[in-house]
């Protein structure tokens, strides 16, 4: 774990990694808004990923990606809700929630 000082002053928590064989970095944070002691928590944590054969910059990504605002079956609901309100035919509804299953199915990705 390093704390990277920029030449404007930023203050970077960073910590450097391998995985797979390649030099990596993954930022933990800027100081002072991150904590000594937050920092050292984030980095244990990569730490437990990596042990456990996870890279922490995917994981990090993935979570980011993964909210449940943004998954197609948050979205598809919201949309099979929004037919209902208007009072669309059941039959319309019906595509919408069969397309929804459908895709649950396949598992529920980042759009």
């Amino acid at each position: 774990m390093q704390l990277w000082v920029q030449p404007t002053g930023a203050r970077l928590w960073r910590l450097a990694y391998r995985f797979d064989g390649k030099q990596m970095l993954l930022s933990l944070g800027s100081y002072p808004v991150i904590s000594l002691a937050d920092a050292r928590q984030a980095r244990d944590e990569a730490n437990r990923l990596l042990n456990g054969g996870a890279d922490p910059a995917q994981e990090r990504t993935f979570h980011k990606a993964s909210s449940p605002k943004d998954t197609f079956r948050s979205i598809a609901n919201e949309y099979v809700d929004k037919l209902k309100k208007e009072g669309r035919a059941d039959r319309e509804i019906d595509t919408a929630t069969i397309l929804t299953v459908l895709r649950r199915a396949e598992g529920s990705r980042p759009i």
